[in-house]
């Protein structure tokens, strides 16, 4: 029992920080600010922030100390972003926005893009963790929760309001739990009967 409460505390730190990290992505993405360097700054930061609050959160959920909690946001935020701009960019390139906008191909891309991110924040979390053998299960577990996340909500980024904030806050609880489970079934050991 002791187990499945320890896992369950990482997934709710998890869904909390990625959560609140995905509101202020969302928010930051909405405010309208004059000129595209503003709005590529801005997101950047946004992006950055969800991927930063998401590590410490998880951070805090283990307990270490500062320097250690510093590595971990730091990693999140790089593997956040490597993903985002490694990854998808020259899917991006190719496509085009031939996919923006379009209900099926929105999907997809959202799916694409939520997978990144979350295979980049489990990356991260595994190279500042230092657990070998959990690299799997944190890259993927990342990558689904986050492409779920926003495969479910992508209706929310479209139409006539679209409510960013509120579908970035729901895909980054969703795939903060899962990314969180995920980091406290490596971190507790399994009871021997």
């Amino acid at each position: 029992m002791e187990r499945q409460n320890n896992i369950l505390k990482f997934a709710l730190f998890g869904a909390a920080g990625f959560g609140l990290g995905g509101y202020l992505y969302g928010i930051s993405i909405q405010t309208p600010l004059p000129g595209t360097s503003f709005y590529v700054l801005l997101t950047l930061f946004g992006f950055a922030a969800q991927a930063g609050v998401g590590g410490l959160a998880l951070a805090m959920a283990l307990r270490v100390n500062p320097p250690r909690a510093l590595k971990m946001v730091l990693f999140c935020i790089f593997g956040f972003l490597a993903a985002r701009y490694l990854l998808m960019l020259p899917f991006a390139l190719v496509i085009g926005d031939r996919f923006s906008g379009n209900p099926p191909e929105s999907y997809m891309l959202n799916l694409l893009f939520g997978f990144t991110s979350g295979v980049g924040a489990g990356t991260g979390i595994w190279l500042s963790s230092g657990r070998g053998r959990s690299v799997g299960l944190l890259i993927l577990s990342g990558g689904i929760g986050f492409g779920f996340g926003l495969l479910i909500t992508t209706p929310l980024y479209y139409g006539l309001s679209p409510q960013h904030w509120l579908g970035y806050t729901v895909a980054g609880t969703i795939g903060g739990g899962v990314l969180g489970a995920a980091v406290g079934s490596v971190q507790t050991p399994v009871a021997k009967k």
